[in-house]
């Protein structure tokens, strides 16, 4: 799980320069609440862009709306860069994952 691109790239080569070299699939979390913003990076060890919490910060009422758009900016820049699939944490929360997958399909 990330929500930096950079993060996933990073990790793969690293993967290869040790000789890994199983299919590496990128996972993603469509943010849903400002909790979350703590929850997560506690849970899974991970950490927030500064421009994702500063959107979230500023705009609270819109944070699932904003976690779509920015899980949709990502999953853009993954298949611009040849990677073969998406997983996406779902974890109750279908109907995100549904409309971007729609927006890929078209």
């Amino acid at each position: 799980m990330f929500f930096e691109n950079e993060k996933y790239f990073s990790y793969l080569a690293a993967c290869r320069e040790f000789g890994i070299k199983v299919p590496i699939i990128p996972g993603i979390k469509i943010l849903r609440s400002v909790a979350q913003l703590r929850s997560i990076p506690k849970t899974f060890h991970i950490d927030f862009p500064e421009a994702l919490v500063d959107e979230v910060l500023n705009s609270p009422d819109h944070v699932e709306e904003i976690g779509q758009r920015w899980a949709m900016k990502q999953t853009e820049g993954l298949l611009a860069a040849g990677v073969p699939c998406v997983h996406y944490y779902i974890m109750n929360d279908t109907q995100a994952v549904v409309d971007i997958v729609k927006h890929f399909q078209k």
